[in-house]
Formats: C-alpha cells, structure tokens, sequence
C-alpha cells in the first residue's frame, strides 16, 4: 500500500502517466557485486516515450537513465538529479562508477510490457 501511494504521488508530482508498471528492485535481489547504487533499493520506470527512470522510493526524486529521461528532464517535462548522485563507486576500477546496464535492462523491459 505504502508503494503504490508513492508510485501515485510521483504520477501526479511528474505530471505524466506511466506507460508500464513501475517495479522494485534490490541489491539483495541482483547481487551486491553487480548492484551499482549506494541505496540498497530503487523503483525503476519506463514512460510513455521511452524515457528510463530510476526513483529513490523514499523521497520520489527520479533519476534519467537513459537519454530521452534526460532530456525531460533537461526539458522541465519531468524532474530529476543525476543518477550519478547515488552512483556506487566501481572498487574493482578505481575512479569509475559502477555499470549502469543492469538496471537499464530491467527497466526497458518494463517497455516492452
């Protein structure tokens, strides 16, 4: 219940509808060498245009994960930070961040829904 009242506040704050399900993963879920966040959980999106979003389910800010996300973002169609904000440094490369492309591919599968 607490998740889909978050999930309605963010339709409504980002003034967009979504054009799949919004779903829940967890470092505990895909591992924590392959987890590249410093939150041990986040919702992943995919809107109406393609647009990939990674949203702190605590505070509701999204995070663009792909370039149309972005460019709302950049746009004022929809609100968010730099995913690199919560970005889990790369300890195997020292000076990188984590690799993005498991939450990518979780999230544009819920496009293909």
């Amino acid at each position: 219940m607490k998740k889909l009242f978050a999930v309605l506040l963010l339709a409504i704050v980002s003034g967009q509808s979504f054009a799949s399900e919004v779903i829940t993963v967890s470092r505990r879920e895909m591992g924590k060498d392959l987890w590249p966040l410093t939150r041990g959980e986040i919702m992943l999106s995919c809107e109406k245009n393609g647009g990939l979003f990674a949203i702190n389910d605590s505070t509701l800010m999204q995070y663009p994960l792909n370039a149309i996300a972005q460019q709302d973002v950049d746009k004022k169609l929809s609100q968010g930070q730099p995913i690199t904000l919560i970005q889990a440094d790369d300890k195997q490369h020292p000076g990188q961040k984590m690799d993005l492309t498991p939450l990518i591919t979780r999230a544009q599968a819920l496009c293909k829904q």
